[in-house]
């Protein structure tokens, strides 16, 4: 098995505890795309993504965000897969594409491959 492919099913497994609370309730799954990465930014997140293609992704504040998920869940479960993506993963960022309906990603590199977790959250 790559390292890739055993940091995302860690990664997977992590997120099985966890959901991401907005004003709805969300599934967080893992998530990876793109070969050959050296830079992540919304541009060249996009860049990897063809169904991003006609959307703008913007960044956000990864540890906002995350830290707002972590006051949230008193299991410790948004903690301990927030350590494994800042631990395993380079260049974290939190990027987020829609207006009202948004997918939210926590994503880093690894090895050319962007990689971290999916989400949606409601924001109005």
């Amino acid at each position: 098995m790559s390292n890739v492919s055993e940091k995302l099913k860690a990664i997977q497994e992590l997120a099985e505890n966890v959901q991401f609370v907005s004003e709805q309730t969300h599934e967080v799954n893992a998530f990876v795309v793109g070969r050959n990465q050296t830079t992540l930014d919304a541009n060249s997140f996009k860049s990897a993504n063809p169904a991003l293609q006609n959307e703008t992704v913007t960044a956000g504040s990864f540890d906002d965000v995350i830290s707002a998920q972590e006051n949230r869940d008193l299991s410790g479960a948004w903690s301990t897969l927030r350590s494994y993506i800042e631990d395993n993963l380079s260049n974290v960022v939190l990027l987020k594409t829609g207006t009202i309906q948004r997918e939210v990603f926590a994503v880093g590199l690894l090895d050319g491959h962007i990689v971290g977790v999916r989400t949606f959250a409601v924001e109005t």
